[in-house]
């Protein structure tokens, strides 16, 4: 066998399919703890419809990729070689296991509930110390190590354009939990909140919390595309860099020309039906299928990356053994 399958996985599929799942449910379990229970709090007219939409949206979005992390962490740990660090990875993944698991027997039982009951004062305070404990802190630390995962197992890379890679790459699929979270979970329920709970719940949230988990991630990565451009690692296709920020340039500008001026701004100042179907009618059309495509772009780059890596180590190894022999 040669030596390079001791240094990284067989095949780079599964170890990227961890660590999309890894940080989309860093980013889900965020956005819930820190985004939705705020403004959860606010509703009381129409909560069956509400939570009834909620928890059948969680199915697909928030609930099946928690359930397809702790699959793909248990196929990596029995395949991972002994390059890529074990016990790294057996924290991560422990760490993993842990908010999943939290997630289904924690969140997912009191969100059953809530389309009877609302989001009460009760609920509250017996559902934000556990979420906070065993939902976001677990998913973080695990989040953490996939970061330091990613930084050995593309340790060949030059520091500067490594680490910019990487960090694109954990803030797109960050922002891919907490758009899921936002846009597929919770624009869904939009229409069924009752007018006089409409401002109460926009306003809930705290606008710096809002900015930091989730706008700032989102767009972030249009000012690290740009010097990635040039200090990429090898194997990183110079125009799947540029279609990925031209994609990224296009979801600022159609947010920031139309999302914002002619749809979020007039439903701050009051509840308006036509403005939100017209929002769910435009969002993913205009906006979402672009974000899409811009997944498939990052998860071509890191395949790329990890092929030249593999391509370069092997190389490498045969001309090791040439010049021993």
């Amino acid at each position: 066998m040669p030596p390079e399958s001791n240094t990284a996985p067989k095949t780079p599929w599964l170890f990227l399919a961890y660590l999309i799942l890894c940080f989309h449910h860093f980013g889900a379990v965020l956005m819930l703890h820190f985004f939705n229970y705020p403004g959860f709090r606010m509703i009381h007219e129409h909560v069956g419809p509400v939570f009834e939409t909620f928890n059948r949206r969680m199915l697909p979005f928030v609930y099946l990729p928690a359930g397809l992390l702790v699959a793909a962490a248990l196929a990596l740990w029995r395949q991972a070689p002994a390059g890529l660090p074990k016990r790294w990875l057996a924290v991560s993944a422990g760490l993993s296991g842990v908010s999943v698991a939290a997630t289904f027997g924690i969140a997912a039982t009191v969100f059953a509930g809530l389309p009877a009951t609302g989001f009460t004062a009760a609920i509250e305070r017996q559902l934000l110390p556990w979420s906070l404990g065993l939902l976001v802190l677990p998913a973080a630390g695990a989040a953490l190590l996939a970061l330091g995962l990613m930084n050995h197992y593309l340790r060949e890379a030059r520091p500067v354009g490594r680490w910019l890679f990487i960090s694109v790459f954990a803030l797109l699929f960050y922002s891919f939990g907490s758009s899921d979270t936002e846009a597929q979970v919770d624009y869904a329920y939009w229409p069924f909140i009752g007018a006089a709970d409409w401002l109460p719940y926009r306003h809930a949230g705290s606008l710096g919390i809002f900015l930091g988990i989730f706008l700032i991630p989102a767009f972030l990565p249009i000012l690290l595309k740009i010097p990635l451009i040039w200090l990429r690692p090898p194997g990183l296709s110079k125009g799947l860099v540029l279609l990925s920020l031209a994609a990224d340039v296009w979801v600022f500008y159609i947010t920031a020309t139309y999302f914002v001026p002619h749809i979020q701004v007039p439903l701050d100042k009051g509840y308006s039906l036509p403005l939100i179907t017209e929002f769910l009618h435009n969002n993913f059309p205009m906006r979402g299928s672009v974000i899409l495509a811009m997944y498939a772009v990052m998860g071509l780059l890191f395949i790329k990356v990890a092929t030249a890596r593999a391509k370069a180590t092997g190389k490498a190894n045969n001309y090791q053994l040439t010049a021993n022999s």
